[in-house]
């Protein structure tokens, strides 16, 4: 089946521009998501995305020739990917938040998955990992401390919330596995075959947590920000950022890409000051430097490092 992929993955130049994108993508949720589920439960929306995204990829699908069955090892990969990073990413998740704040999500989850997949990604497919992503990867922790340091340090840290970061904290594991498993399924599968199947696999399980709720908010009839919400996830979050961040996984590898996904905050930052007009101090803005100088010094003197080597 064509797929327009080299089959050596795609060039590196392109896999961050499209991780890039992806980041763009995800970063403008948290604006899109705070807007729709004021109306509507969470898992109505969780479990909807998935709907629309689903029935998006098969039109990308069909257009590539049908979807054909992957091996047994291929299927196993694409269960492990519905299982950690569509199903049980999105439950810890939505559990999460019912606990601690909003923001333990927005610093734990973007940086924390690089914990596992870095490790994962230097063992078992020899990526490289030296001292300038080290650097780089400092330099982003501490950029996102800024961040979120008055949301996150100036509350009270009780049982409930603690309970809260560490579902936060399992997401975030659960997301460096999927990328690892994409990772493993590099130069096996099409981005758009392998996203769909996993899909395909773990959206029973999240309809049989949120349908119900799907149910009730399509009951209700039209609302301007759920469609909206439901449009932009399911398009873009879903179809163009799994698809794309398996590309880019399977162009750069699964280290750096772990490491661009620190730049989901940063985006949302900027997304949220400009839409929502929620003001940005200095503080803030100096971490977002922060991060974008980390991710630079890793991705750009780690890359240059390597070849010299």
């Amino acid at each position: 089946m064509a797929t327009g992929i080299p089959a050596g993955g795609i060039t590196p130049k392109r896999a961050y521009l499209q991780l890039l994108v992806t980041v763009s993508v995800w970063g403008g949720t948290f604006t899109v998501a705070k807007q729709a589920v004021a109306d509507v439960d969470p898992l109505a929306l969780g479990a909807g995305r998935y709907v629309v995204g689903l029935m998006v990829l098969l039109i990308f699908v069909r257009a590539q020739g049908g979807l054909t069955r992957p091996g047994r090892r291929e299927l196993v990969l694409c269960g492990v990917m519905a299982l950690a990073g569509i199903v049980g990413f999105n439950l810890l998740t939505f559990a999460g938040l019912e606990l601690a704040l909003a923001g333990d999500a927005a610093l734990i989850m973007p940086t924390m998955p690089a914990a596992v997949t870095i490790p994962l990604a230097v063992v078992f497919f020899g990526e490289h990992f030296g001292r300038w992503q080290v650097v780089g990867m400092l330099l982003l922790i501490a950029g996102e401390v800024l961040v979120f340091r008055e949301a996150v340090f100036g509350q009270e840290l009780d049982g409930e919330r603690l309970a809260g970061i560490g579902l936060f904290f399992g997401a975030a594991a659960l997301w460096g596995v999927y990328t690892i498993a994409a990772r493993a399924l590099s130069g096996r599968l099409d981005g758009v075959v392998a996203t769909t199947w996993a899909v395909i696999l773990g959206l029973p399980l999240l309809l049989l947590v949120g349908g119900v709720q799907l149910g009730e908010a399509v009951a209700r009839g039209p609302n301007g920000g759920f469609l909206l919400a439901l449009a932009y996830m399911g398009g873009l979050q879903v179809v163009v950022g799994l698809v794309w961040w398996f590309q880019g996984v399977e162009g750069v590898g699964a280290a750096r890409a772990a490491l661009l996904n620190s730049l989901v905050p940063v985006v949302a930052l900027v997304v949220t000051g400009v839409v929502l007009g929620e003001a940005v101090s200095l503080e803030r803005a100096a971490g977002a430097a922060l991060v974008v100088a980390g991710v630079a010094t890793a991705a750009s003197l780690g890359s240059a490092s390597r070849k010299r080597g």
